[in-house]
């Protein structure tokens, strides 16, 4: 969530900003204690709601706009980098769905025409294609193979934006995210000895400044992609039930191998059954 206020540069400190929406956000907790939130730590650009019984997080961000990228452009705060920081989240959904245009189209025209409706009628929320399923898998696999070292974890947006970069219409997901995974490294910049991801509708944003000065975030980074990598392929590569539970357990976890599990009376191939594991919401495997 994108917290803007309608103020310049000249009208107030990065700093103030941020305390000022914190200070707010602390007042709601407060008065709404049926909501079971609490005020996470302070992040370094934002403040992050967390549910006390279910695996939720909200993450809140103080902005004002950008008057030099109208009309969605925002300087946003950031403790340890620059006083403020650009970015552009709506122009940035925006790309992604784009980018997955083709495949959604199509797959509303199907269901507009089972249920005589008009494709126009259909909300961006219908179904779910396989980039935004390969995007849940990846973010599943990096929850689970960073349980134990949340500090060098990549955040979510690096892997949506390396994802969709890499992404290639057509096939069912486990082509789709078998070919996303291996050419997701491609898509890293080495810049003056810096890595850089480049926000595609922000250049001036680098998604992996966090990187800088913290080495073993970019090494463990590409770590974890060779480990996806091993363990997607070896899913499809399973040559009876147990092997594929197994392997999907160590890829995305228990619950969803007990899914897949459950499936393959009706899925023909593990490939099927990685869809039916997909299915599981997001943040699921956190107590498994």
């Amino acid at each position: 969530m994108v917290c803007r206020h309608d103020l310049q540069k000249s009208q107030i400190e990065p700093e103030d900003l941020k305390a000022d929406v914190g200070d707010a956000l602390e007042q709601f907790v407060k008065d709404n204690p049926d909501l079971r939130l609490t005020l996470d730590d302070e992040g370094r650009r934002c403040w992050t709601f967390v549910h006390d019984l279910l695996p939720f997080h909200m993450d809140v961000l103080p902005a004002i706009p950008n008057t030099d990228a109208e009309p969605n452009g925002i300087w946003a705060t950031d403790t340890e980098g620059a006083r403020w920081h650009p970015s552009a989240p709506t122009d940035y959904a925006e790309w992604f769905l784009d980018v997955m245009h083709d495949e959604w189209l199509a797959g509303a025209r199907r269901i507009a025409e089972s249920r005589q409706m008009n494709v126009e009628q259909l909300p961006r929320n219908a179904f779910k294609t396989t980039l935004q399923r390969t995007v849940q898998a990846l973010k599943r696999h990096r929850d689970i193979y960073f349980r134990n070292d949340l500090g060098n974890r990549p955040s979510s947006i690096i892997i949506t934006t390396l994802a969709a970069q890499s992404y290639e219409a057509g096939g069912d997901l486990f082509n789709v995210l078998h070919h996303v995974v291996h050419e997701m490294p491609d898509h890293v910049e080495s810049r003056f000895g810096r890595y850089v991801i480049a926000n595609p509708v922000e250049p001036g944003e680098n998604f992996a400044d966090r990187w800088i000065g913290h080495p073993g975030r970019a090494r463990r980074f590409f770590e974890w992609l060779e480990a996806a990598q091993r363990d997607f392929t070896a899913i499809g590569h399973a040559q009876d039930t147990d092997g594929m539970v197994d392997r999907t357990a160590l890829a995305l976890g228990i619950r969803a191998a007990r899914a897949a599990e459950r499936a393959v009376s009706t899925a023909k191939t593990a490939r099927q059954s990685l869809v039916v594991a997909t299915r599981i919401p997001a943040g699921s495997d956190r107590f498994a």
